[in-house]
């Protein structure tokens, strides 16, 4: 599971539990999202997030 998961990772950094999960369940694994979370902070994967950049300076403004 763990093997899958990252590769999962490696395909794709921005999948979070809940689509980690579910590519489990299509290769047959029954797994659940809380165990899926534990999974994942054991091998130390954090998903890849877009942040809002708020408070960026406009520098024609500065």
């Amino acid at each position: 599971m763990m093997r899958l998961l990252d590769e999962f990772y490696i395909q794709d950094p921005t999948r979070g539990t809940r689509r980690m999960r579910n590519e489990l369940r299509k290769h047959g694994f029954d797994i659940g999202r809380r165990r899926t979370r534990r999974l994942m902070q054991a091998m130390r994967l954090k998903t890849v997030y877009c942040r809002p950049r708020t408070t960026v300076i406009d520098p024609a403004q500065y």
